[in-house]
């Protein structure tokens, strides 16, 4: 019998939805995992077409209902049931009764916000959308007949129109613009000036960030999409096979992380800055081309100091050029990165105190032409997963797992765990856990320490089993790690070497154990800071051979 067959519960990262991830085994969907984590603008993953891949909110109400009461209209008519660009009857035909436009209040203020509608000829070509706000009314105004924007607003950041495939004559019409800083924004549709001139309109969707994310429809509040609250994370970093990334709860400390002409953001020396310039690591045309003319220039955000912190930011840039980046006392500041012509994540572990993030040509760094997106700051040892903010800092909440449906039986076990290896803070802990939910009957595999490692069992408090490997781990590196309990034959393997022996022998738990917990500790301490990537967890109901043992966890 091979290992799977001999496990009673298998996790390798497969099938999942939104607050579930499915188990192998048992197939009966008693072994799935509940997955909680909170938030739908803030968790990011790489998906397996290697973009980062977002959670997204359309923040307009009833957005392909134009008939409702929250789309204010003055002599303006709205018809439904016309044919739409996806081929169903949900499009609206807007007639101009008198008064050209229709609008919904928004009341978002601070952010880098996009609004978007999909819309075609009617018996003429003329078509607008505009927000009005306090300091500037951003506006395009497009010819529905040629494709093309006829005008646009300074105030914008960015206007398109873009033809959908499939669907002819149909467009999508997106504006993007910081919304007031206080109060609210009108966001208004606008058809031809004339009695009587018509347009077809659906799908209108109101998102932050700066482009337009694929359409979800509204009702009476916001709808999310991408990467839900509650939804696994099945990363991609490391190829073609997933893992379930699991993290602490980390603030992004920069508020406008993709939008570098925005007002946190101050340069030295005028480098030319253009707003949604590539394609970016996200897979969308969103990133930042910085020009600088020459040396000791840069572009900085200040940011207040911790004590432990750290700074990211994607850059591309001509291989063999390099680029200075940091976060410090000063705006020339941080290390020298040589660029390779991808997008590369830098990365700088703050030492000294200092409140400015900046990129910078001082120092000898000979880059002048670059791309720059998703800019991070945390309070951490090292980089979590890319949180995006778009006017306010943003906080991803950690991830958590459980599975409640696991009968331990109070018997021999064996638990096997496959990882990629993050990071742990200096006297912090980290552990995948069997319990039953409190501190007691609880079988425990943990990380802690930065470089520690255990299984244990414990039962009314009372410490029963202790196995701890010490300064076997690294960041960036895999490992396979199992412990097995057989009273008074306990030991833990690590990469197909058998790590540490131990000789107790105690009696059964007084209760079955019923769940399995891929995050924290439960009821004993919080949630601490840690990283892992799952790839694969297996338990046994029996000790396994050491031959078994030494199979499973050869890398």
């Amino acid at each position: 019998m091979n290992a799977l067959e001999a496990a009673s519960l298998v996790m390798i990262p497969s099938g999942y939805e939104d607050g579930t991830l499915g188990s192998l085994k048992p197939t009966d969907g008693t072994g799935d995992f509940t997955f909680t984590r909170g938030s739908n603008i803030s968790a990011t993953r790489v998906n397996a077409d290697g973009n980062i891949e977002k959670g997204y909110e359309n923040l307009l109400l009833h957005s392909n209902d134009f008939s409702q009461s929250n789309w204010v209209k003055n002599n303006i008519s709205v018809t439904g049931g016309q044919i739409g660009y996806d081929g169903s009857n949900n499009a609206w035909e807007v007639e101009n009764g008198g008064r050209r436009y229709f609008f919904q209040n928004v009341t978002y203020p601070s952010q880098v916000k996009t609004f978007s509608v999909y819309a075609k000829s009617g018996n003429q070509d003329s078509f607008a959308i505009y927000v009005v706000k306090d300091g500037g009314d951003p506006s395009v105004t497009c010819d529905l007949g040629l494709g093309t924007i006829t005008s646009g607003d300074p105030d914008n950041i960015d206007a398109t129109i873009t033809p959908v495939s499939g669907a002819t004559g149909w467009y999508r019409i997106s504006i993007t613009w910081l919304a007031a800083s206080t109060g609210g924004d009108s966001l208004r549709i606008y058809t031809g000036l004339n009695l009587g001139d018509t347009i077809i309109i659906q799908d209108a969707m109101l998102n932050q960030g700066l482009v337009a994310y694929p359409y979800v429809e509204t009702t009476t509040a916001p709808v999310a999409g991408g990467i839900l609250e509650d939804m696994p994370r099945l990363d991609y970093s490391n190829g073609s096979c997933p893992s379930l990334l699991l993290e602490p709860e980390r603030t992004n400390r920069c508020t406008l992380s993709e939008y570098f002409e925005g007002a946190a953001w101050l340069s030295i020396g005028s480098p030319t800055i253009t707003t949604n310039y590539g394609i970016s690591p996200e897979g969308v045309k969103n990133s930042t081309r910085i020009q600088f003319s020459g040396t000791n220039q840069c572009i900085y955000d200040g940011i207040a100091y911790t004590s432990e912190e750290v700074s990211t930011i994607y850059v591309k840039g001509t291989s063999g050029e390099t680029i200075k980046f940091g976060k410090g006392d000063n705006i020339f500041v941080g290390d020298i990165f040589t660029l390779d012509g991808t997008w590369q994540r830098l990365k700088f572990v703050q030492s000294v105190s200092g409140n400015t993030f900046t990129i910078n040509t001082s120092g000898g760094a000979t880059a002048r032409d670059i791309e720059i997106w998703g800019a991070q700051n945390e309070q951490g040892s090292y980089p979590t997963s890319y949180i995006p903010t778009y006017g306010v800092s943003q906080t991803r909440l950690e991830d958590a797992a459980l599975s409640s449906a696991l009968n331990l039986s109070k018997g021999d076990f064996t638990l096997f765990v496959e990882f990629e290896f993050y990071g742990v803070k200096s006297g912090d802990e980290q552990r995948f856990y069997l319990s039953d939910g409190t501190s007691d009957n609880s079988a425990i595999l943990g990380v802690r320490n930065g470089s520690e490692i255990q299984i244990s069992r414990e039962s009314n408090n009372v410490l029963l089993f202790n196995s701890t490997l010490s300064n076997q781990f690294s960041a960036g590196n895999n490992y396979k790690f199992l412990g097995k309990w057989s009273s008074g034959d306990n030991k833990t393997f690590l990469n197909g070497v058998l790590k540490t022996t131990d000789t107790t022998t105690t009696s059964d738990f007084a209760v079955d154990i019923t769940h399995f917990n891929l995050t924290g500790n439960g009821a004993q301490s919080s949630m601490l800071d840690y990283g892992l990537n799952i790839k694969q967890v297996l338990y046994f109901p029996e000790a396994l051979s050491d031959e078994a043992c030494i199979e499973l966890t050869t890398i």
